[in-house]
């Protein structure tokens, strides 16, 4: 491509200025140049121009750079300094004062050939960047003939931010907690321009109302050309220091080279850090024995903040009279919780089982639970309920069969409505329920339960701890009951009140007795004297009556149907 002589074509280029050097990189649109590169540096007060050529076209015998005679910076944020001051503007003119250098090469430029150009610099006081400005170059043959125009190598678009992450992966999901430490912030940049560049060390951070950084970032790399190239820029830590609430975390990248920033806002929700708090501990039941299994236990626990805790632990604490006695029980967790987000409540259900040695009394049941904060990793805990419960361990119900009485000493066969009384006492704490009782007959060593019938008077009841019952009974003797003496026992059956295991006992203490004789048998023999009567006569008349049987008996009347009789 060539441009006749007489036209002028600027060629813009975006510059930083340091105490030391210039830097500008710039690539050529021409489709008859492959991109090249500018640079500029400012050593003992010169301003060097270094451009590499090439083209498939004819070798340059000639170049000119055709620069503007002056260059305005205008101080901007505190970007520019001055030796003497802080003054408005500085102005760097380029001597001689034409707006034109030419080089002659002693051979001529072949393509990819460096070129070089000196100018001095008149005024290097002043150090800074200009974003707002450019320096405009064309460059011509001998013939005035336009042979290239540079665009600027990285433009206002060069550098992006594609993304802000947060570690732990916690605040990466969107969340971090107050005062969270995290353990860095990455923040990916990519380069969109047709050069290499190499982020800015002091210039490319992170900032923002939510964070105050307790580390620095990690060594600033170079970016190469093209978008698929991307860096991730570590923060090696940080701590949110704002208060709950949707916060902004922006970042910016800045290029070293040429003063280019982009600058990227992400939100980042911060919440009150989770915080576990047991509201209640609940028993059922109220009552427990020694050695009961499965005992149901409730710990209703909340997170009072925001953010969610992942809960890691959780325990029943058993007290009496203030003095631990965990080791009474055994305690495993029936339905515990992973976690509780924010402001919510879990239950975590557990089952006791006592010991058979368990301190008795009451002893007030509380809890512990221990979690994390799923942003901070920060640990929570809670060891006491607000409302704690409490229930009374007492020694399992015992029945015992203290004494059977019975209110007679003999008994005849075929007697009926006997009446015996058993004292049952509950040697345990906890209450019995009394399901049955009866009573036994032993005569001879062996049972003979079958020579009676009994009949219970006495209704079913509870027998409370530490307390005695009374049972009558009504007892009928078979006409056929075995002779001579005969032991009385009772037995019991129940269950312990709280467990509802069984209670057995078969022999009284102080067992009664009694002596079974067959019964009273009376034989009757009838006389009268004298032997002859006559009518109206009154005579004697004598009955004998004997007991052939083995029981007394009494209450004995004659009787004499047929006539009247007067006994004497």
């Amino acid at each position: 491509m060539q441009v006749k002589s007489g036209s002028r074509v600027l060629i813009p280029l975006f510059c930083l200025l340091v105490p030391v050097q210039i830097w500008a990189q710039v690539s050529y649109s021409l489709t008859d140049f492959s991109p090249r590169e500018l640079t500029m540096s400012v050593p003992d007060q010169h301003l060097q121009i270094m451009m590499t050529v090439s083209s498939t076209s004819d070798s340059l015998d000639l170049v000119r750079i055709v620069a503007p005679l002056s260059h305005t910076l205008s101080p901007q944020s505190g970007e520019y300094q001055a030796s003497g001051g802080n003054p408005s503007s500085w102005t760097i003119s380029i001597s001689p004062s034409q707006d034109t250098v030419t080089y002659t090469p002693n051979v001529p430029i072949l393509p990819g050939d460096m070129i070089t150009f000196e100018l001095t610099v008149a005024d290097v006081a002043a150090q800074g960047s200009d974003a707002a400005r450019t320096w405009s170059f064309e460059v011509r043959d001998h013939d005035e003939t336009l042979w290239g125009i540079h665009t600027p190598a990285t433009t206002d678009r060069a550098l992006e931010i594609l993304d802000i992450r947060f570690v732990p992966a916690g605040a990466d999901d969107g969340s971090a907690s107050a005062a969270q430490t995290l353990d860095s912030v990455l923040v990916q940049v990519t380069n969109h321009a047709t050069v290499g560049v190499t982020l800015d060390p002091l210039d490319t951070r992170l900032f923002g109302n939510a964070f105050t950084h307790t580390g620095s970032e990690n060594s600033m790399p170079t970016l190469s050309a093209g978008a698929s190239d991307t860096v991730e820029v570590a923060y090696l830590a940080a701590t949110v220091t704002s208060s709950p609430g949707w916060r902004n975390a922006s970042a910016t990248a800045a290029n070293a080279s040429v003063p280019v920033t982009r600058t990227y806002s992400e939100q980042l929700l911060v919440q009150d850090p989770g915080t576990l708090s047991i509201i209640s501990v609940s028993t059922e039941p109220v009552t427990v024995s020694r050695g009961q299994d499965s005992i149901s236990v409730d710990m209703e626990v909340r997170n009072t903040g925001e953010a969610t805790v992942i809960c890691d632990s959780s325990e029943l604490r058993f007290l009496l009279n203030t003095q631990n006695r965990d080791s009474d029980y055994t305690v495993y967790v029936l339905s515990g919780v992973g976690s509780i987000p924010g402001g919510q409540t879990r239950t975590i259900g557990f089952g006791v089982d006592v010991h058979a040695d368990a301190a008795t009394g009451i002893v007030e049941v509380d809890g512990r639970v221990w979690g994390r904060d799923v942003n901070s990793g920060a640990e929570t805990e809670d060891t006491t309920a607000a409302t704690p419960d409490s229930f009374q361990v007492e020694t399992a119900a015992e029945l015992d069969v203290r004494t059977v009485l019975a209110y007679e000493d003999t008994v005849s066969r075929g007697q009926e409505s006997l009446f015996v009384r058993t004292v049952v006492e509950n040697i345990g704490q906890a209450d019995a329920i009394r399901d049955a009782s009866s009573l036994r007959f032993l005569a001879n060593g062996g049972n003979v339960d079958g020579d009676y019938s009994t009949i219970l008077l006495t209704p079913l009841a509870i027998i409370h701890g530490e307390s005695t019952d009374t049972l009558e009974y009504l007892v009928n003797v078979d006409s056929l009951a075995t002779l001579g003496s005969v032991a009385l026992h009772a037995r019991i059956f129940g269950r312990d009140a709280n467990t509802l295991d069984t209670i057995v006992d078969t022999t009284a203490a102080q067992p009664d007795m009694w002596v079974v004789q067959d019964g009273a048998e009376l034989v009757c023999s009838l006389w009268a004297a004298p032997d002859t009567v006559i009518i109206g006569q009154t005579i004697s008349l004598f009955m004998q009556v004997r007991n052939t049987g083995g029981a007394a008996a009494d209450s004995v009347t004659p009787h004499l149907p047929s006539m009247p009789i007067s006994p004497r």
